[in-house]
């Protein structure tokens, strides 16, 4: 059943227990009326400057801004010293002070919630391949889909626009010709993987990121063996915010707030050439 319509109540008024969200990882305005939810892998700077008052972002990334103690535990651990320069920085403090200042100037509230784009990957691996117009099947809880059979540079330089990812990084030792990809928002750790060469008969593996000192090495390994199979890597935001659509679904009928959209970011990565020094 849907809930209320939220444009009368607060951000603290929202049956925000239903999407599993604790108090602690709520920010902002109390007392504003919700008018509208903005879904979003992280929230920016720029998106706070032009937020309408009574915004609700859901983003998947930590608001690092608006939790400090957040960023303070691992300067703990190595000490009082460490700690003290780790939290206490300048230009870290400048950040923090003038990012909480336009939350509270939009007179709007942050939720984090990071476990809604975990949809499952047979689901968040569709949307990453729909993103690019792909028609995907899922394989074993696995998004598969065929492409032209071209080099894993031709199939990249055809799928990055669609997603606005920028630039990728590939490893290992793809076949010359690509017919069959495996997608994977997020990080892929060494598990995912050997579970997706086990159950499919993939030639490249798209994902956000991977562990550099275990998956790296374990699709060396692989290839090594004999098998080729390439690797490529556009980036946990490019990636993962393709789920944006889903987590819009699920807040919109879960909150009653009739006006949610989704904020897609630019990819923030570039490459260096010899001109741009």
């Amino acid at each position: 059943m849907q809930a209320p319509n939220a444009a009368s109540r607060g951000i603290r008024g929202l049956p925000l227990s239903a999407l599993d969200v604790a108090a602690s990882s709520v920010w902002g305005a109390d007392d504003v009326p919700v008018s509208r939810a903005v879904v979003t892998w992280a929230t920016t700077a720029a998106m706070l400057g032009e937020a309408a008052p009574g915004t609700l972002f859901v983003c998947r990334a930590h608001p690092f801004f608006a939790s400090p103690t957040h960023w303070r535990t691992p300067g703990a651990m190595l000490g009082p010293a460490a700690a003290a320069t780790w939290a206490f920085r300048s230009i870290g403090d400048e950040v923090l002070v003038r990012k909480r200042a336009l939350l509270r100037d939009a007179s709007s509230a942050i939720v984090w919630a990071p476990h809604l784009w975990d949809v499952g990957p047979d689901a968040a691996g569709c949307a990453f391949a729909g993103a690019a117009g792909l028609e995907p099947l899922v394989e074993h809880g696995i998004a598969i889909a065929d492409v032209p059979g071209v080099g894993a540079s031709g199939i990249l330089d055809l799928l990055l626009p669609r997603w606005g990812a920028s630039r990728a990084l590939l490893m290992g030792n793809p076949p010359d010709a690509v017919g069959t990809i495996a997608l994977h928002p997020g990080v892929a750790s060494p598990t995912d993987i050997a579970r997706i060469l086990e159950v499919s008969l993939v030639d490249l593996i798209v994902c956000g990121e991977v562990v550099e000192w275990e998956g790296g090495p374990f699709l060396q390994d692989t290839n090594a063996l004999g098998r080729r199979v390439g690797l490529a890597t556009v980036g946990n935001a490019i990636s993962e915010q393709t789920v944006n659509p889903l987590v819009a679904d699920r807040v919109r009928a879960t909150l009653g707030i009739d006006t949610v959209t989704t904020y897609a970011l630019e990819d923030a990565s570039w490459t260096p050439t010899r001109s741009s020094r």
